[in-house]
């Protein structure tokens, strides 16, 4: 399931992996703008709009899947 928003605890428990590689591969989709950190410290996907063509088609077919 594609969480919108979430913690990096919630990450962790629903990858089922350590919390310093949660962080990294969340520090790594930042840096590609692919998703940002919130006023309220969670984790949030970017704007669809904002995301280049090849990054919104992989969004879309993860969602649909």
């Amino acid at each position: 399931m594609l969480m919108r928003e979430a913690t990096c605890e919630a990450v962790v428990a629903k990858a089922r992996i350590s919390q310093p590689a949660v962080s990294r591969h969340l520090q790594t989709l930042r840096n590609a703008g692919l998703v940002r950190v919130a006023e309220n410290g969670r984790w949030k996907l970017a704007a669809k709009s904002t995301l280049p063509v090849l990054a919104r088609t992989i969004l879309d077919a993860v969602v649909k899947a």
